[in-house]
């Protein structure tokens, strides 16, 4: 039995910030599988083709924002809103 890796979908606008993730659990090691998108619309489409334990996102980004995002998702799929 393989140690289960979490699926978490981050949705960030700014490629900073991903690139900044991606290096944080690469050099940690952590146990995170990371999808990404930058758009609402693209964070949608990818939680009713994926099963993810949580999602990480921007409050704020070009499509829309968190509460458009929160309507389109299950209730109990955790969502941590970064705010700046």
């Amino acid at each position: 039995m393989g140690i289960q890796r979490i699926k978490i979908l981050l949705i960030l606008g700014h490629q900073t910030d991903r690139r900044l993730i991606e290096r944080l659990i690469r050099r940690e090691s952590l146990l995170y599988e990371c999808d990404f998108a930058n758009l609402v619309s693209s964070g949608e489409a990818a939680i009713a083709s994926e099963d993810y334990d949580a999602v990480v996102m921007d409050d704020m980004l070009s499509d829309g924002d968190a509460c458009d995002f929160l309507n389109a998702c299950r209730p109990d799929l955790p969502v941590v809103i970064l705010t700046e």
